[in-house]
């Protein structure tokens, strides 16, 4: 057997939640502090798939973000991609917190797409700028989205939130075949993840969603091919 290693990655409270899974052995969570260390920790992985935007752009939107929204229609979760802001947006070292930094940062977007950035996305703007002020990545990272490895299993119109009881339990569904764990094992791994308040269980089950597609990955591409977003 070919000793392989892979990992999955998602941004949380603490930090960011790392799954990595050798060969068929049952993954393993780790909680690391940044994301330098979560680069330190998978050296020695074939494939890293991280939940946050890479490959900014200079003006305007990613065109793979807007492929994205409109390949999860069908499954009702185009609004779980967000717009990515633009590079001037981020680049800005100051950690954002402040409803100032928010209006800051809502002008400088504006004015290279005409659109603010959601409450929401401007919570992931320091997990953004973490990631995109390492240069350059390493080889083994890329970037992937959740829902569109959700939407490889499903055909449901309207596939359930991850936020209430139905969607968690279908996603746990999904993995438990895909990788081959069983829910009893899923439920121990994200438990054991880490404390509750750094670690929350969507995270886990979105960073273990990574391993679907490090492990046999799909993509999405800009047709300059300078974006890309696995699934």
């Amino acid at each position: 057997m070919t000793d392989e290693k892979i990992a999955g990655v998602d941004g949380c409270p603490g930090g960011w939640i790392l799954v990595t899974r050798r060969n068929t052995e049952l993954p393993v969570a780790k909680l690391c502090k940044s994301f330098r260390e979560v680069i330190s920790e998978t050296r020695d992985c074939k494939s890293v798939m991280v939940d946050i935007p890479m490959k900014l752009n200079e003006e305007g939107f990613r065109t793979v973000d807007v492929m994205a929204r409109e390949m999860l229609k069908k499954i009702g979760r185009s609004s779980s991609v967000f717009m990515t802001p633009v590079k001037e947006a981020i680049e800005n070292q100051v950690v954002c917190t402040s409803n100032e930094d928010y209006k800051r940062i809502c002008s400088i977007n504006k004015s290279h797409t005409d659109k603010k950035i959601p409450k929401q996305t401007f919570c992931l703007i320091n997990k953004i700028r973490e990631v995109n002020c390492v240069d350059p990545l390493p080889e083994n990272i890329h970037e992937f989205h959740p829902e569109l490895v959700w939407s490889r299993f499903v055909t449901d119109k309207e596939f359930p939130s991850k936020k209430n009881q139905d969607g968690e339990n279908r996603r746990l569904k999904i993995l438990e075949k895909a990788l081959n764990v069983s829910c009893e094992e899923l439920n121990r791994i994200i438990e054991q993840a880490g404390p509750k308040s750094k670690v929350h269980r969507d995270d886990v089950i979105d960073a273990l969603a990574g391993l679907i597609a490090a492990g046999n990955p799909l993509k999405l591409q800009d047709k300059d091919g300078y974006a890309t977003i696995y699934y």
